[in-house]
């Protein structure tokens, strides 16, 4: 027996015999691959879905508004302030107030979309110099 001859032709006949199998192999590996990158951008999918839904029960049952948009509520806001007139015109209150300085103008706006209402127009001016603000607004429900 001679240990230092090495018969090539028996490895590359073995190897040519299992060469379908490192083929199936290597395909199984790449299929593994890519059933897991799809499980994992599936499961991703499957988040942002719940995640939407979520969002979506959350908006639907929200406390419902508790106050209601009338001039007693306007008066109500503008209680600090000098009203010049309030006007109720297709679905809207039309609110004029003068001297008003900028946090109470803030505080009012605040109170107002926290409630639940929108401002669609607001027009403060301030004729003095001294942010005391004359304020024309609209407020609807």
């Amino acid at each position: 027996m001679d240990f230092g001859k090495i018969d090539f032709k028996k490895y590359i006949i073995f190897f040519y015999k299992i060469r379908y199998v490192v083929y199936m192999l290597f395909l199984i590996s790449i299929g593994f691959i890519a059933f897991k990158s799809i499980t994992h951008k599936k499961e991703k999918l499957y988040n942002k879905i719940a995640e939407y839904e979520h969002i979506s029960f959350l908006i639907k049952n929200g406390k419902p508004k508790t106050k209601t948009l009338n001039e007693e509520y306007v008066r109500a806001i503008f209680s600090n302030t000098k009203l010049d007139y309030i006007k109720y015109e297709n679905g809207a209150y039309n609110v004029k107030a003068s001297n008003i300085n900028i946090i109470t103008l803030a505080n009012i706006v605040y109170q107002i979309e926290n409630d639940g209402f929108k401002i669609s127009f607001l027009k403060a001016e301030d004729y003095t110099g001294k942010q005391d603000f004359t304020v024309h607004m609209e407020i609807s429900p």
